[in-house]
This record gives C-alpha cells, structure tokens and sequence, in this order.
C-alpha cells in the first residue's frame, strides 16, 4: 500500500529531524564528560562529539564522566547527575543503578526499555517508562517502540488512544474506504439517534466535497480539476481541526460559537453511546484514521509539516495523500516561497505514483517518481502548460524530472522518499527547462 509508505517516510523522518546536532529534552539521560568546570555551577560537558555549557546543581571533577538527567529550565541545559559512568556504554548494572535512581523498578522488562530509550536519546521518566513498558506487549513490540519514538520526539505523551491512531494511520484502509464502511454500517442499523442523524447528514456532505473537490466546479464537469475551496469544506467536514476549534471556542470572549459539525466529534459522540459492534468498529476505524493524521502533522521549532489525505476518485475508493513541510509563517500557514509538498497517488492507469515538488524562493523543480517507462514521452508535451499556468502565479519552473525505481516495490521507495533523489537506487530521467 502506498500511503503506508507514506506514513512509513514521516515516522523514518525522526532521525533525519534530529540531524547530528545534540538536541537535549526534559527528562533525557545522557552520558558526558566534565570538560572544563566555571563559576556559578556552570561547566563545559562534552557529549558525544559535541561540547555544550550546561548549569549544574552539583559540582563535578575535570576529566570524569557522569550520567545526567536533562532538567526543565530556559536559556542553557540543565543538568542533574545522577552518578559517575566509568564505562562507555551502559551494561545491565549500569541501568539498573539509573533505575534506581529514577525511583523505577530495575525489572529486566525495565532495563531493557531504558537501554532503548538511552539509545534513541529519549526522555525517561518513571511515568513515560511504564507507559511504554505496558504498550509494548505483544507481537508487535519494534512496530510500537518506532510509534512510541515518534511521539515522544514530538512531546506528545504515549497513550493507547495515540497509539492505535498511528498505527490506523500506518496499516489501516484508505480514508474513502473508511469512509464508505461506516456509511454502510449506519445504514443497516434500523435505529436512527440524533448523533446518527447528524452524522448521517455530514457524512453526504463531505462525500459531496470529495466528489466536486476533484471533479466539478460551479456544476461543470472538470476531471483532475482541484477547487480549493470544496477540499477546504472537505478536511474542515473530516474534524482534522476540530481540537483547534474547540480551543478557539473556549478562549473566545464574544460568547458561544456556532457547534462544530465535522464528523469526528460526532464519532467521538456516537462511541460515547455505546452503539452495536459493527456500528463501533467501523467509527473506532474512521476517528483514528483522522487522529493518527492530526498526529503526523507537527512543527519542529520553525518548521511546520502537515499531512492530510482526500478523495481522487470516489467511485473507485481513491484517495490523494498530501504532505506538506515548511517554515511556519506568523498568521500559522507555511511558507509558499521555501516549501516542499508530496503527493502520494494511486492511478488507474499510472498505478502508484509519488510526486515531489520543491520549491526555494518561488523557483520549482518537480520530481515524478512511477515505474511507466513512457511517463516523459507523455508527460514531455504538457510541460509546456505547466510552466506557463506557473508563470501565472509567479512561480518559474526550473525542472521536471522522471524517477524510475529500479526495484519493483514503490513503497520502498516511499520510505526512502526523504533523500531519494540523491541515492542510486533510482535511474533518473531530466528534462531541463
């Protein structure tokens, strides 16, 4: 499944986000050296190849190396040690006597996790460490742990709900797909509540938006056309703002606000209703579709990425994956001039399809990644159209350029989507404007 690759290409992001710059978070262990030692509890730690001014609560001898817990605080890192580290890397008694420091049980399920979460430079703390332990069960415990990565990188706190949003998100069925299950399911329910009359009604709408998002604008039938304002209406309708709203509601001082119809709220409602089984499945399936995308769109520091998906075809259960990754301008939106947007596509003719636009300082090169080995004999007449209906947005077209896997499997290509086009996995084709 392609958009599987998708969510694949933003959890594999984690690492690349980091980059090799020490980044130091509340509740991380580290391990450094005590370089140089100042006044006021200030000392030079070297961790790793990096050497970082950090205030200390305790004093420290030159030379040795330490184990720290990162601290709240602003301006520099905050350190707390928590014992001497005389080997380089942590071995089972080593954890074990952190543990214990940490008032957490040194339980080999235990050592074992925070060897990890050392490993992967995550914050640990007794809560977060439980948490993860408990999750972690079962057959699927590396799929969790990379989940659980995800997360906490974020700062957002590990739960069930979370998690199963994500892996909804990673494994699940197309949003159309899910879509049309849980009309299905309140149809054949004979009782009609108000929740389900609700839904029932903004559900056809946004089946609405989805169809003439893409295909008609002002009743004329358009195919591939994209009317912005219908896929607006059509993620508003889905809920993938709708905690945003809620917020925006709450801290308004004109009084109450017109309710929020979208369709995860009302999932959210229905559930609470304690529906028939079929009912429940198929809305459990919908509302962590949609929740595990509101996770997968994040800021780190200035950048922004946000990812939402949304019909192509309705008749045949397509969809369009979008992801977009920029820096955040003030009014919240990303910036148009220094951009990366990808679509990943399922076409009936093209099959799987990615598409990656890059653009610096309004100037867009495009990258067409499909296995057609016609793709740039029929592309190759339409550029022409693109670059002009461009010029019209003052966008200028640098290049296209047609990326053919060498392997067969485009979902390793999706995962491996964030350098793909400087790795030599793929033959490329250029087509120069």
């Amino acid at each position: 499944m392609l958009e599987a690759g998708a969510i694949q290409a933003l959890l594999n992001q984690t690492r690349s986000l980091e980059g090799n710059t020490a980044i130091f978070r509340p509740g991380q262990i580290i391990t450094g050296k005590a370089d140089k030692l100042y006044p006021d509890g200030l000392a030079v730690i070297q961790v790793g190849s990096q050497k970082v001014t950090a205030k200390l609560e305790t004093g420290l001898s030159v030379g040795q190396r330490y184990w720290f817990q990162v601290q709240p605080g602003n301006g520099k890192v905050h350190l707390k040690m928590l014992m001497p580290d005389n080997k380089r890397k942590p071995d089972e008694e080593g954890i074990a006597g952190l543990l214990l420091k940490l008032s957490i049980p040194s339980t080999r399920e235990n050592i074992e996790m925070a060897r990890y979460f050392i490993k992967e430079r995550l914050p640990l703390t007794k809560e977060v460490l439980v948490k993860a332990a408990e999750l972690t069960k079962g057959d699927k415990a590396g799929e969790v742990l990379e989940i659980l990565k995800f997360l906490l990188l974020r700062g957002i706190t590990p739960t069930k709900d979370t998690l199963t949003a994500l892996q909804i998100a990673r494994n699940g069925h197309p949003l159309p797909s899910l879509i049309e299950s849980l009309d299905n399911a309140l149809e054949a329910y004979s009782e009609d509540s108000e929740t389900i009359l609700e839904l029932k009604k903004v559900l056809k709408d946004l089946k609405e938006s989805g169809r003439s998002g893409f295909n008609e604008e002002n009743g004329t039938s358009k195919p591939g056309h994209i009317n912005e304002g219908r896929i607006k209406q059509f993620l508003t309708k889905l809920g993938l703002n709708y905690e945003s709203r809620v917020s925006e509601v709450l801290n308004s001082s004109s009084g109450p606000a017109e309710p929020v119809e979208a369709v995860k709220p009302l999932l959210l409602k229905l559930l609470s209703e304690n529906p028939p089984q079929p009912l429940k499945d198929a809305a459990e399936q919908l509302v962590g579709k949609i929740t595990g995308l509101q996770l997968l769109s994040h800021e780190s520091g200035p950048v922004q990425q946000l990812m939402f998906q949304i019909p192509f075809s309705p008749s045949t259960n397509g969809e369009i994956t979008m992801q977009w990754s920029g820096k955040k301008q003030p009014d919240g939106s990303i910036d148009p001039d220094y951009c990366r947007v990808l679509f990943y596509l399922e076409l009936k003719e093209l099959n799987h399809t990615i598409v990656d636009l890059q653009i610096q300082n309004r100037i867009l090169s495009v990258y067409v990644i499909n296995e057609n080995e016609k793709l740039k004999q029929l592309a190759s007449p339409l550029i022409g159209t693109l670059k002009a209906s461009l010029a019209k947005i003052e966008y200028q077209l640098s290049a296209v350029s047609f990326i053919k896997p060498k392997e067969a499997c485009i979902q390793h290509a999706a995962k491996q989507m964030g350098n793909y086009a400087h790795q030599n996995k793929y033959s490329r084709m250029d087509l120069r404007i």
